[in-house]
């Protein structure tokens, strides 16, 4: 499926993103949860020393890899293929329409398998609304006012019953379905009352992932959209290289992490993606478009630059190239050029952080 025809049927034209405190729940929160237990949110990675005594940053590799369930990432045949486990498995889900209990049991076979499951929760648009921009403000409203108060309470009780780390994004790349003053202003609140609605039921597990387009740090507009520290764990950013021009992982993701280290946060490139094809013609051979940009995310690595991302996931899709080009995947073919590239990404030390 498309990412775009994805993102509007799985959340309704209505993304955007959410955050929790890495320092763990606010005074006022911990206060409310006495009694009961409490499990931590997902470590930070931290550095490790090489053979000539270097420190090096470390961060958690992860994947979307669409399965037969929409929205649920099935990762196994791509890990068995690169030969590693991801750290961290990413799957989605648009309320109320989509059933939980298939995002559950993935989640807790991530959780067994050792991986920290990544939840992106779409605010979603509100019924009887014809126009999709208004149907997703609407809905946004509605959040901030509290009129979906019991929804967000189940999915907080739900996450919180895994009694192990796990990340939310809540409605992510914000910054292009909620425009404007307005948007920005009535994102935060609502992003501030669902934080505050995880904490009151005791999802301590949970660490809330900020995470607007990577355009939003470049045009300066990710400001406008900032809850505050108190209510962000990690901060975000998604974006992805497409035919003609292949945007640089650095052209997209330096002003994020700049970003994150200014706010003292830890970055997630939360979803990111190489075109597959410079020619539209041909979708059987590797490019060197895709596996030169592939590199080029190692050499940032090697070069112990973007110190900030302590976890990099990539979006591993394939859809119709409506409107804009959407083949992300590397295994066309396996052990072509872009394969080689992204298992040798994989294997790169500064992306070895496991939970």
């Amino acid at each position: 499926m498309d990412r775009r025809q994805f993102l509007r049927t799985g959340a309704g034209g209505a993304l955007a993103a959410t955050g929790l405190t890495a320092a763990g729940l606010r005074l006022d929160a911990a206060s409310a949860i006495i009694g009961r237990d409490y499990f931590p949110k997902p470590r930070v990675p931290g550095s490790y020393r090489d053979a000539a005594g270097k420190v090096h940053s470390l961060a958690y590799f992860g994947l979307f890899q669409s399965g037969a369930t929409p929205g649920v990432s099935e990762p196994e045949s791509l890990e068995s293929a690169i030969g590693r486990q991801v750290a961290i498995n990413h799957s989605f889900r648009q309320p109320p329409e989509a059933p939980w209990a298939p995002v559950r049991d993935r989640m807790a076979k991530d959780i067994a398998a050792g991986r920290i499951p990544m939840l992106s929760y779409a605010a979603g648009e509100q019924t009887g609304i014809a126009d999709h921009a208004a149907a997703a403000m609407a809905r946004l409203r509605s959040i901030a006012a509290g009129g979906q108060d019991a929804a967000i309470d189940g999915q907080a009780r739900a996450l919180a019953a895994l009694h192990r780390p796990v990340f939310f994004r809540f409605t992510w790349e914000f910054d292009l379905r909620y425009l404007g003053s307005a948007g920005a202003a009535t994102h935060k609140a609502a992003w501030r009352r669902v934080r505050d609605r995880f904490e009151r039921k005791g999802a301590t597990n949970v660490a809330f992932v900020w995470c607007p387009s990577w355009t939003a740090f470049t045009n300066g507009r990710a400001a406008t959209y900032y809850p505050g520290n108190d209510y962000v764990d990690w901060i975000g950013a998604d974006g992805y290289a497409r035919t003609p021009d292949y945007r640089t992982f650095s052209s997209m993701f330096a002003k994020a992490n700049e970003f994150a280290a200014n706010h003292g946060k830890p970055l997630m490139v939360g979803e990111t993606g190489v075109h597959r094809l410079a020619d539209q013609a041909d979708r059987t051979t590797g490019t060197t478009a895709q596996s030169t940009w592939l590199d080029g995310i190692r050499a940032n690595l090697d070069q112990d630059r973007f110190t900030s991302v302590k976890a990099l996931l990539y979006f591993h899709v394939d859809g119709d190239d409506n409107p804009l080009p959407n083949q992300w995947q590397v295994s066309e073919p396996v052990d072509g050029p872009a394969f080689t590239a992204f298992q040798t990404l994989a294997a790169h030390p500064r992306l070895q952080a496991v939970r």
